[in-house]
């Protein structure tokens, strides 16, 4: 299932702050809660002279916000804080014209979360996931927003504990005696034998995660696509809704008729 990049890749307006889910009850959709919005200045002494100067460029003009989150659903309520840094870009369709005929040009304050708290669900994980891979899944959302090449190290270490959970040897012991670990891309070769479409897909989210080692090296989109690649393996492995829907088109396509038909 592709995963919305809307809710989680562009910067947003004070008035207009994305349908985020809430990460307690998966139903309702958080909202800010009134005069919780607050946001200042950097305080970096070349904006504030630039601010408060007589030419303010609106270009280098940054500031710190911090929000609290209520979900709309009236069984759940939950609360989730959140804060990050923003910015002041120019506003789109403006055709309004100063006295003398020139444009007049507005400017609105725009948002960029860094942390929630709890952390957002960037995708669902079905209950029937092992808690061993929930966990790698859960801390890779905690730092989606602020740190993404830590995230996808986390999607990495996800497969790691998948492979551990289908019986794939983690260690092995040398020539020597020792025992050492298995490289990842050893473990996936292994179970591609029993399931080669899944070890394919693991593999593509080990080379994202081999690039979470390296700082600035993959940005969020990239752990996005982790996080699309790793919920059909999750699916797949764990879930079978896509093999329940399957077994559905054959159904149908060898009967010929509904399946449910009225009556």
């Amino acid at each position: 299932m592709l995963i919305n990049r809307e809710l989680w890749l562009h910067p947003f307006p004070e008035n207009h702050f994305p349908n985020w889910q809430c990460p307690k009850c998966a139903i309702g959709i958080l909202r800010p809660l009134d005069k919780t919005l607050s946001f200042e200045e950097s305080g970096d002494i070349t904006t504030e002279k630039i601010r408060h100067g007589e030419y303010f460029d609106y270009d280098v003009y940054t500031f710190r916000f911090s929000v609290l989150l209520k979900c709309n659903n009236a069984n759940c309520q939950e609360r989730v804080s959140s804060c990050g840094h923003g910015y002041v870009r120019e506003n789109d369709f403006d055709f309004l014209e100063n006295e003398d005929g020139s444009p007049s040009i507005s400017y609105s304050e725009v948002f960029i979360p860094e942390y929630f708290y709890p952390a957002l669900n960037l995708f669902t994980v079905s209950e029937k996931c092992p808690e061993t891979v929930t966990r790698e899944i859960k801390g890779s959302f905690k730092l989606f927003f602020a740190d993404p090449s830590a995230a996808a190290n986390y999607v990495r270490k996800a497969v790691d504990e998948i492979l551990t959970g289908k019986g794939i040897a983690r260690f092995a012991t040398n020539k020597k005696g020792k025992r050492v670990r298995i490289p990842l891309h050893n473990r996936i070769v292994t179970f591609g034998n029993a399931k080669p479409d899944v070890a394919k897909k693991l593999l593509a989210i080990k080379w994202l995660g081999n690039e979470g080692s390296h700082a600035d090296a993959i940005s969020k989109n990239d752990v996005l696509d982790a996080y699309e690649i790793l919920e059909w393996v999750l699916d797949d492995l764990y879930v079978g809704y896509r093999k329940q829907l399957e077994n559905k088109v054959s159904k149908i396509n060898k009967t010929k008729k509904p399946l449910h038909p009225s009556t």
